[in-house]
């Protein structure tokens, strides 16, 4: 009698081990999710006073183009930092060229440029490719440029400013699918050329740092009275305006259009 309730015993212990078990076994279990492992988000305006943007991790929406894959030698698609990277972009000006580059971890994206008139994107492109393999579509405020016949886009954003579509276009030039975007409002300075690809509520953007904004302001207004005023030269001309450089689009009566 013993023997036998001591085993009867035993096989209950051993199925409440098994149950429970089987419960934590269940509960350590990975869930299977969609959503993605990485994600980018900018901190508030307040930050761009400090002249860089940096990102917290939440998507994997780094734009590059590049053309590595094997099946195909000319491909535009997007490439995810590895999840052990901080997400962060800024904006750094090439000394010789002057055009901005906007940065993700280090690695040059595209480079833009302005004047009074317009906006100019410089995007690297894959070896050898063909401008007739290039989907480049220019919206009045957004831009979308990839590859024809893929869903992915190196560009896929909103511009700053407004754009006269009629006046702009895009080539391939040296490497690089140039995109001439011809603004809507003349003289307006544009803080940043794109508002980043949001993800939900994450956005990957940097703006012109103060510094970088009164350069750029100081570089349209002389570039306007250049303009209005063909005989006089204001290449060493500076502003010694306590309250930094006025605004080239509404300044002394305003940018005059042609």
């Amino acid at each position: 009698m013993f023997l036998v309730r001591s085993s009867f015993i035993f096989v209950v212990a051993l199925q409440q081990l098994l149950t429970c078990g089987l419960a934590i076994h269940t509960s350590v279990e990975p869930s299977v999710s969609t959503e993605p492992d990485i994600a980018v988000t900018y901190h508030s305006a307040d930050e761009r006073d400090k002249g860089r943007i940096f990102l917290s991790v939440s998507h994997p929406r780094s734009s590059v183009m590049t053309s590595t894959t094997p099946t195909s030698t000319n491909t535009m698609s997007l490439s995810s930092p590895s999840t052990t990277e901080q997400p962060s972009c800024c904006l750094r000006r090439d000394d010789e060229t002057k055009r901005f580059i906007f940065e993700y971890n280090g690695r040059s994206i595209y480079e833009w440029e302005q004047s009074l008139d317009e906006v100019v994107i410089h995007v690297p492109a894959p070896p050898s490719i063909k401008a007739n393999l290039i989907h480049c579509k220019i919206s009045a405020q957004h831009l979308q440029l990839g590859m024809k016949g893929s869903n992915q886009y190196i560009i896929d954003e909103r511009t700053f400013g407004k754009i006269d579509i009629e006046e702009s276009t895009w080539t391939l030039e040296n490497g690089n699918v140039v995109l001439y975007l011809q603004k809507a409002n003349k003289g307006l300075v544009w803080e940043t050329a794109l508002l980043g690809r949001t993800v939900g509520e994450t956005t990957l953007v940097a703006y012109l740092d103060p510094y970088q904004l009164e350069q750029v302001k100081q570089e349209l207004l002389l570039e306007r009275w250049q303009a209005e005023n063909p005989g006089m030269d204001f290449r060493n001309a500076t502003f010694n305006n306590g309250g930094g450089v006025p605004d080239p689009r509404t300044y002394m009566g305003g940018v005059k259009y042609d």
